[in-house]
């Protein structure tokens, strides 16, 4: 059996200044059911990830819009922690970010009763 191997291309800049402006615009109109609400939230927060595009999220004027969604709207249920970490994308560096995945991974682990092999093989905690 043959495993297959994917190339990774990666996206031009200038598809992802374009998706990022259709979230955006997606947020501004407040007229989304909850599904594409919530896709544009996951999209962004990948596209956020770059601290170039936090910055312009956060520049845009669609965080304001988006906390006020969450006070009336159904459409927005079960999606706040999405919104959370859309937010700390804009707050936080890389390092800070890695070093809270790492806390909180090693913790999951350790927590679940799981033998902490994984963390000597990656060099966690």
């Amino acid at each position: 059996m043959s495993i297959t191997q994917f190339q990774t291309i990666e996206p031009l800049e200038e598809d992802l200044e374009l998706l990022f402006q259709i979230c955006t615009n997606v947020l501004r109109c407040q007229q989304c059911g909850h599904h594409d609400f919530l896709a544009t939230i996951r999209v962004l927060l990948i596209l956020t990830q770059k601290h170039s595009v936090a910055e312009a999220f956060l520049n845009s004027g669609v965080p304001s819009i988006l906390l006020r969604s969450f006070l009336f709207k159904t459409e927005t249920r079960g999606c706040l922690p999405y919104a959370a970490m859309l937010l700390r994308h804009t707050d936080e560096s890389n390092s800070v970010k890695q070093a809270i995945m790492t806390k909180e991974i090693t913790h999951f682990i350790s927590s679940h009763g799981v033998v902490c092999q994984l963390c000597f093989k990656y060099q966690i905690a």
